[in-house]
């Protein structure tokens, strides 16, 4: 069984996971190294919600998701006073999304097969321009093809987490290699320059990093990963300090947002306002974070 803090063996079924009491089991998979410049993990989330509802929060993120519904009770997306049913039997596409859109409403048993890619990482594999998808949530085999059917199917008859791993490293392995030539890699070096940073990087040095001129650089940036190099960098800052509250709620929101690199608590509101839909606080007592247990497998 899937216990959260023990060893997992890569025989275990799937099938077998017990769930914790209103707990999120998460495990996450690490791609083969070919891979783990464009996407970060394979989330194996499994919970059940008891008969409550359980609401997981869309705020702006920089990076791109690929959901597989492996087994699912209804899921609506509740944007201010409308409800939409999400359809659990496509493979949804969330883009870039540069502002909140809203929460999703769970109440049942649920496996759900994440695919997180990292900034650019979407476009590197498979070449699609990345911007056309950016505040999208689309349905995945109408973007990039009938596969991704076979592809839920082959998830499903796994008979365990390696096997579950095996089966997306080929699958994007695959579409990596067919599509080498995609995108410009001076791109790739400077996203790990943003993402390294503790601060905002000045956008015209970024430019210089990649031997672009400015106008080609933002031009190219925002074609590969979807959004505009100043607001990825933003998103990508308002993101790490939610998690850095959701990990530590001891911490003060002041204390974060100063690790954070941001200039002053009112910047800090304006962009959690931006970027989540109301100021921190008000932002959490109203959409907690889901429990979530995860243990992480290479």
């Amino acid at each position: 069984m899937f216990i959260p803090g023990r060893r997992i063996r890569s025989t275990i079924y799937i099938s077998r996971v017990r769930l914790a009491e209103n707990m999120v089991q998460t495990l996450e998979l690490v791609p083969a190294p070919p891979l783990q410049d464009y996407i970060r993990c394979y989330n194996l989330r499994q919970f059940d919600t008891k008969g409550e509802e359980m609401r997981k929060a869309i705020p702006a993120v920089p990076g791109m998701f690929l959901s597989f519904w492996l087994s699912a009770a209804p899921v609506h997306l509740v944007t201010g006073d409308k409800i939409t049913p999400v359809n659990v039997r496509e493979r949804q596409l969330l883009g870039m999304q540069s502002g909140y859109i809203g929460h999703l409403a769970f109440s049942g048993r649920y496996q759900l097969l994440g695919i997180e890619f990292k900034g650019g990482g979407f476009h590197r594999i498979f070449g699609l321009p990345a911007r056309e998808i950016t505040d999208e949530l689309l349905e995945g085999d109408a973007v990039l093809g009938s596969r991704m059917g076979q592809l839920q199917e082959q998830f499903q008859a796994a008979g365990s987490y390696q096997e579950l791993k095996e089966l997306a490293d080929s699958f994007f392995l695959d579409a990596l290699f067919k599509n080498q030539t995609a995108g410009d890699l001076r791109i790739d070096k400077v996203l790990h320059h943003i993402s390294d940073a503790k601060a905002p990087i000045d956008i015209e040095w970024l430019a210089e990093q990649a031997n672009m001129s400015l106008r080609s650089f933002e031009q190219k940036f925002t074609e590969q990963v979807g959004l505009t190099p100043k607001l990825y960098s933003r998103i990508l800052r308002f993101n790490h300090a939610l998690a850095l509250k959701i990990a530590m709620p001891e911490k003060k929101w002041t204390t974060i947002a100063h690790t954070c690199g941001y200039y002053d608590q009112m910047h800090f509101i304006k962009d959690f306002k931006t970027f989540a839909g109301s100021t921190p606080n008000i932002f959490l007592r109203q959409l907690p974070a889901p429990k979530e247990e995860i243990v992480v497998r290479s």
